[in-house]
């Protein structure tokens, strides 16, 4: 396991989910536009990156990470939580 940006990296692929994403970008009151242009990924891209209907690239996930620990002053243990937060509430939401 590696570190990039303080975001755990597992085998190359960030740990990180779209809902996540979409949740912390929502939370600073960001457009998939203002994403776009800070990161260069194209809206197409970064909409299914949200909606967890394509698998995306490392290095796609990298950028995105980049920007919510940069841009956005995330810190690592704020994306974790909310991603175990996510993750627990779906979980219940299924059983």
């Amino acid at each position: 396991m590696d570190n990039v940006d303080e975001v755990l990296e597992v085998k190359n692929r960030m740990v990180m989910r779209g809902k996540t994403i979409k949740v912390l970008r929502i939370i600073k009151d960001k457009t998939l536009q203002d994403v776009v242009k800070d990161t260069g990924l194209a809206i197409s891209t970064l909409s299914a990156m949200e909606n967890e209907t394509r698998n995306v690239t490392s290095v796609s996930q990298l950028k995105l990470a980049r920007y919510l620990l940069n841009e956005l002053q995330y810190t690592p243990d704020e994306v974790v939580v909310l991603q175990a937060f996510i993750n627990q509430k779906e979980d219940d939401y299924i059983a």
